[in-house]
């Protein structure tokens, strides 16, 4: 065991000016709210074993500090909290003038788009750096305080549910449905389509680091392509090929179909799944942190292997890509 740290502060140690001291308030910072914090491996005692151990053992929050100097010890480590889903603050410094460089934002981009564009902060001294940290620090404090298994049973609340959890997604999102909203598109109804229209811009906007994993049944699928609910298959199957084919598109999409599934979404957020009791279906979003990194990371590798590939924009066989769509609308 690593001992127990909540938090970590993940940044370049040696190679930019001002960095020891932003480290030093960071953890005073972290101290003051609460956390017992393990700054990477120039704190006394640590070593970048110990540091790795800790992302892997103790769920902590990691505090990341980005600066001019990106180091491949910061960019595994920051990999690594994204791998394992652990909640991230992430901290960007400004220049002189209070503006973000280019060379800070591509720092930021070359790990998360998504966290540059929508999940970080500025700083450009120590107290700016205590002033947002303390604040972040304090609103997650309370947001965990108020985690907890959220039960729903009105199916129509689970699309939004679902739309919110990709969107949130800073990694990974899994979707697992018997019959698949990305190549049927949305039913007739104005929560499916705000949810499928979500879907497709997630995709489309998500970064190189992004792995989207669809899993649906082929068999009850292909049974709903007659379905006049679903008015819009030809548009679904339009935005499929596009996904799959466009160099623009930087997440790593993979699709797959079984024979049958329990239906589930999962993110590094959270996790949806549904419970059949009686003749009632009851659905139960779990927070990932309630779920070991181990546990998570087998259900997930197991999936990804699961069945048989329908296609992916990293195939080695492109051709079978549009084959499968192809056949699969043809029938």
């Amino acid at each position: 065991m690593v001992g127990f740290y909540d938090a970590v502060i993940c940044s370049t140690i040696k190679q930019e000016e001002g960095f020891k001291d932003y480290r030093f308030i960071a953890e005073r910072t972290a101290n003051e709210v609460g956390y017992n914090v393990l700054r990477n491996s120039e704190h006394g005692g640590s070593t970048q074993r110990k540091f790795d151990n800790c992302l892997r053992e103790s769920y902590p929050i990691f505090i990341a500090l980005i600066g001019e100097t990106l180091t491949e010890n910061v960019l595994t480590e920051y990999k690594t909290a994204l791998e394992i889903g652990l909640p991230i603050l992430t901290f960007i410094k400004t220049n002189a003038d209070q503006v973000i460089s280019a060379n800070v934002k591509g720092n930021l981009c070359r790990i998360s788009k998504y966290i540059y564009e929508k999940d970080c902060c500025a700083f450009y001294d120590c107290e700016s750096l205590y002033n947002a940290l303390k604040s972040r620090l304090t609103d997650y404090k309370e947001t965990v305080k108020n985690r907890k298994i959220e039960f729903l049973q009105n199916r129509e609340d689970i699309y939004p549910f679902t739309a919110d959890m990709i969107c949130q997604a800073k990694s990974l999102v899994v979707l697992c449905q018997n019959t698949s909203t990305l190549l049927l598109g949305a039913r007739a109804n104005k929560v499916e389509s705000k949810c499928y229209t979500q879907l497709i811009d997630w995709i489309r906007s998500a970064d190189e680091k992004m792995e989207f994993i669809h899993i649906f049944s082929k068999g009850k699928t292909l049974s709903e392509l007659q379905n006049k609910e679903y008015a819009n298959i030809k548009t679904a199957k339009e935005n499929l090929i596009s996904l799959i084919n466009d160099t623009n598109v930087k997440a790593n999409i993979l699709l797959r179909t079984v024979e049958s599934l329990q239906p589930c979404v999962i993110s590094d957020h959270d996790i949806l799944f549904s419970l059949s009791l009686g003749t009632n279906v009851h659905y139960i979003k779990l927070p990932s942190a309630f779920i070991s990194c181990q546990h998570a990371n087998a259900i997930i590798n197991s999936l990804s292997i699961s069945g048989e590939l329908f296609c992916s924009n990293r195939s080695d066989e492109p051709e079978m890509n549009i084959e499968n769509l192809n056949n699969f609308y043809i029938c």
